[in-house]
């Protein structure tokens, strides 16, 4: 076993120590990290940033007041801006170290496990429904759980890596990281080294890497360790279904189909048989081997020693994480610290080769190591991060470009993600909104619990009701269908007696398949008697509670959401599609509604000043400027009715309405293009 083999066993009864006391103290009110620790290290990191700043005669942004401090640490930690309440208990928070109370609740909050869930579903590509033909929810649920009880990193990979077993067993969902990539091992490999080497080997899949030192054999070579790793139904059970088939002359399409339902989900599940090799395809091309032949599985730097009886996917999950691996703690101290900072020190943050250069070798070497000192506690590292002068300077407003060294003099200034927006508009129209889950995969374990007690038998009665009333079901839509195809007047058939009661069987057909299916706890949502919902459309929910991806069309996906198929694969480019959805209809029918929570706070305020400010409180986080109202004044001096030009507000709050007759009338069309304006302003949309 090579040293780094040893280091990582040795090191893993501490990180399970420390993963346990993490979850404790998170039940137990999750206390703030150690505040000496964390502001000597954030010291550290800006006398690193000052001096790079001064070798290159540059200086620091200047520093940021609390109002955008506020903003943008919300934004930051939450994925959201501070709602008015909010906003009002900071500022009355007059202590020396308001901001450091503020960075630690924040990091204690549920929405801080919302905002990382969105950061890592985009690396790992989560989805609801993965591959056709399995469910992405434990998955989801499991790493939503490693972030609030803060699992170390190096933990949380090697679980990905290491995963076997049933894959709908509760507490097992990391399974989920070889589903996403089922039959695709070598996908699967691409990926897992771009997310956590920051190494891109997808091109000597084919053929040596023609930009990097990486050859085909090399990349063939790490396939090996995860080579006979497979996603499979339980061979038994498979084999007794099929075997209750061929005593009736083999199964039907429906029973088929049926079959594979409950094989994929209630045995289904991770295995491999233990070898690490791999055949070269027959294509190979190059002198280091030959087509077709064996070759045993080697990193791509460093050394994993397999003994006999060796778990290849253990060793190669220790090789992964060990803090001697080059490129592993390096890497994930690089990308978070892009998260926060808005750059990587190294860019591009997943394409590392050995002339990649740090714009601050110094800064680079020391968050590496503090990755390490951390015990690859992501949080507590995000903390001394939050807690630097180098964040809490004013944004970078100037062009910055990846492609030349930035020496942060302050964060580089960032459209709001798309479920940064999304967040941020839910929590101006939603109360509580972080006690809103749409789903789990609760359904789904106790499904996997009581189906797994059945005997093969038990399952074969279920498939082949299933498959009776599939036929029964196909059979009323041809029905239907030939009802529609004789008649001259398809509305007039569709309210006939005879067709509504097809109907009516048609719809009780499609609920028995689903209860006696995977489908209805597949899709299981939070049930609607709860109260929390009462009065609130389901899908105004965090971006972590949606369906992943959202469907095109959704506001997250015209706003730069991931489609999900690609590593990091959303952006932050302004659209036309964007402009369109908040300027036509979004604020209207939803923000400007009497009970949200922004209308409901200005409807508190006395006069038209005052729910101004409420307004630009709740959206941009600061009050009116004398310029902000100079602007309002004509509305605001409040002259007779004839004298009011409300004219150009009726026109933005309701176009084609016509000009309101009473004071109150055109107040409330004042708040609404207030409303309106800000939430179309440049200001609302950035992180500054």
């Amino acid at each position: 076993m090579s040293d780094g083999n040893q280091q990582g066993m040795r090191q893993a009864p501490r990180r399970a120590l420390g993963a346990l006391l993490g979850l404790l103290a998170l039940l137990a009110g999750a206390a703030p990290l150690a505040a000496v620790d964390v502001q000597e290290s954030a010291t550290q990191i800006d006398a690193l940033v000052a001096a790079d700043l001064a070798r290159n005669h540059l200086h620091a942004n200047r520093e940021i007041n609390d109002d955008v401090f506020m903003r943008r640490i919300y934004l930051d930690v939450i994925g959201r801006i501070p709602t008015y309440d909010e906003v009002q208990k900071f500022r009355a928070d007059v202590s020396d170290d308001r901001r450091n109370h503020l960075i630690d609740a924040l990091m204690a909050s549920p929405g801080y496990v919302s905002a990382q869930y969105n950061y890592w579903a985009d690396l790992l590509r989560l989805q609801t429904y993965m591959m056709g033909r399995y469910s992405g929810q434990p998955y989801i649920d499991w790493v939503k759980k490693a972030i609030q009880a803060d699992m170390p990193y190096d933990q949380f990979v090697a679980a990905l890596i290491d995963a076997k077993g049933p894959v709908l067993a509760e507490g097992n969902g990391q399974t989920g990281y070889y589903l996403r990539d089922a039959g695709m091992p070598q996908d699967n490999m691409s990926n897992t080294v771009q997310v956590f080497l920051g190494t891109r080997l997808a091109c000597a899949q084919c053929h040596n890497h023609p930009f990097d030192k990486w050859t085909r054999i090399q990349y063939l070579q790490m396939v090996a360790y995860t080579n006979s790793t497979r996603t499979e139904a339980d061979p038994q059970l498979v084999a007794a279904l099929k075997k209750f088939a061929d005593q009736q002359g083999g199964p039907s399409k429906d029973e088929k189909q049926a079959m594979r339902t409950f094989t994929d989900t209630i045995s289904g599940r991770v295995a491999d048989n233990n070898r690490a090799t791999i055949n070269l395809p027959k294509d190979f091309q190059y002198p280091d081997g030959k087509p077709g032949q064996l070759v045993s599985a080697h990193p791509i730097f460093g050394d994993i020693t397999l003994a006999k009886g060796d778990d290849p996917r253990q060793s190669y999950a220790q090789w992964l994480t060990s803090p001697d691996n080059p490129r592993f703690t390096e890497v994930i101290a690089n990308r978070l610290w892009k998260r926060v900072m808005g750059l990587g020190v190294i860019e591009p943050v997943d394409n590392l080769t050995d002339q990649t250069q740090a714009s601050n070798p110094e800064l680079m070497t020391y968050l590496t190591n503090l990755m390490k000192d951390c015990d690859y506690d992501l949080k507590k590292y995000q903390d001394i991060l939050y807690h630097t002068q180098a964040y809490q300077h004013a944004s970078t407003m100037t062009t910055v470009s990846a492609a030349e060294p930035y020496h942060f003099p302050g964060p580089v200034l960032r459209r709001m993600s798309a479920e940064q927006v999304w967040d941020s508009l839910m929590g101006l129209i939603v109360p509580d909104l972080d006690d809103r889950h749409l789903s789990d995969a609760s359904a789904l374990y106790a499904y996997y619990q009581g189906m797994s007690q059945k005997t093969p038998a038990e399952i074969w009665d279920l498939v082949q009701q299933i498959a009776e009333k599939t036929k029964e079901r196909r059979d009323l839509s041809d029905q239907m269908r030939q009802m529609d195809d004789m008649s001259p007047d398809r509305d007039a058939m569709h309210k006939a007696p005879e067709y509504l009661e097809l109907k009516k069987q048609a719809q009780s057909l499609d609920s028995a398949i689903q209860d006696l299916s995977f489908d209805r706890v597949r899709n299981a949502q939070a049930p609607e008697s709860n109260p929390v919902w009462k009065g609130i459309r389901r899908d105004f929910v965090r971006a972590s509670e949606l369906p992943s991806p959202a469907p095109n069309g959704h506001f997250l996906r015209d706003f730069g959401s991931s489609d999900r198929n690609l590593i990091d694969n959303s952006n932050r480019i302004a659209a036309v599609t964007q402009a369109l959805t908040l300027l036509n209809g979004f604020v209207d029918q939803n923000l400007l509604q009497p009970k949200t929570v922004l209308m409901r706070q200005v409807a508190l305020e006395p006069d038209a000043e005052s729910k101004i400010e409420v307004i630009f409180i709740s959206l941009l986080g600061r009050n009116p400027t004398a310029d902000d109202l100079t602007v309002f004044s004509p509305w605001l001096a409040q002259p007779s009715e004839a004298a009011l030009p409300l004219d150009a507000v009726t026109a933005i709050a309701k176009p084609g309405a016509p000009p309101p007759a009473t004071p109150a009338a055109r107040t409330d069309a004042l708040v609404r293009a207030v409303v309106w304006t800000l939430t179309n302003s440049r200001e609302f949309l950035f992180v500054q």
